[in-house]
């Protein structure tokens, strides 16, 4: 379960604490769950928030390490990401 308000992702025995980019991104792509998020769309919202360091793929990249064995980010190439 994503709390989006403390910025942490929760499962039964573990909590993961994200950045508010990472709980952006993760939102995002819980919300469209099944349908490929274009790159487009998540960098045009992305850069537009306040204090961002790094790029989307970079982002991705994290939430990935994070969540691993819970929630697969998968890519499609030249397109954007999906779960």
């Amino acid at each position: 379960m994503l709390d989006e308000k403390n910025c942490r992702f929760i499962t039964a025995n573990k909590t993961i604490e994200l950045t508010r980019m990472e709980t952006y991104l993760l939102s995002i792509l819980i919300e469209n769950r099944g349908k490929v998020v274009l790159h487009e769309i998540l960098e045009k919202n992305f850069y537009g928030m306040e204090g961002i360091k790094g790029g989307i793929s970079s982002r991705i990249g994290s939430l990935r390490r994070k969540l691993k064995g819970l929630v697969e980010i998968k890519t499609r190439i030249g397109v954007g990401y999906y779960i």
